[in-house]
């Protein structure tokens, strides 16, 4: 996942996150309430930094998570973009229902990209914020990918 502008990526319990209660969840970490060791880091998820600019880390105030207390956000100001990722345990061939929770703020210049190995799931420019209380002003994306 790839982002710039003010975003925030989320679906975060933590009691206990609601993704973790999803039969069959490969994703460690899937709400970001395990904090890494440093700003940009989230346990179980790989940061890589803008080349300039850079601005992302796990936000620990519940208000701006799609659920639970931790949301992840990214703020770059450059033209690269802070990048988090994670290897998952997929078999070749297999098809895999992949769904994340997006809450762009409709600033400009912003930038929104997803990838399920190489296929891009989501590539925004300049997305609208979410008018959407009853999921914090997240926009759900759902899909699904053959690895």
């Amino acid at each position: 996942m790839v982002g710039a502008g003010a975003m925030s990526i989320g679906e975060a319990r933590a009691i206990p996150s609601a993704c973790d209660a999803v039969a069959g969840n490969l994703v460690q970490n899937c709400g970001f309430e395990a904090s890494g060791p440093s700003n940009g880091t989230a346990t179980g998820w790989t940061f890589t930094a803008a080349a300039s600019g850079s601005d992302a880390g796990v936000n620990g105030f519940s208000g701006l998570a799609h659920s639970g207390d931790n949301s992840y956000f990214f703020q770059a100001i450059s033209t690269t973009d802070d990048e988090i990722s994670q290897t998952l345990a997929t078999i070749v061939g297999h098809s895999y229902a992949v769904s994340f929770w997006v809450r762009p703020d409709g600033g400009i210049p912003s930038d929104f990209k997803a990838f399920f190995g190489s296929a891009t799931l989501v590539s925004e420019t300049n997305p609208a914020a979410v008018s959407d209380p009853a999921n914090n002003n997240y926009a759900e994306f759902s899909s699904t990918e053959t690895a």
